[in-house]
């Protein structure tokens, strides 16, 4: 699923796991926390988000990016279940 991204403002996104990710920096800067190696990325780079591994993302007001997530049903409303 592809998603493009204009974040205005500084925006955290906490430490989180999901499938693989793939993306680049249109840009603006962001930093990430992949595992255990923290990187800042920026116009031009990209980056890998390997399936089922721990990460933080940390965005600059200004950004602009696209992802692609393996994970196809990624936004799709979650379906309420009953008690």
């Amino acid at each position: 699923m592809p998603m493009f991204y204009e974040i205005d403002h500084d925006v955290e996104v906490p430490e989180h796991v999901h499938g693989a990710q793939w993306g680049v920096v249109l840009e603006g800067e962001m930093e990430m926390t992949i595992g255990d190696e923290t990187r800042t990325y920026r116009r031009g780079d990209t980056y890998t988000v390997p399936a089922g591994v721990t990460h933080i993302t940390r965005i600059r007001g200004g950004y602009r990016g696209i992802d692609v997530f393996a994970d196809a049903d990624r936004y799709l409303p979650k379906k309420e279940t009953t008690p």
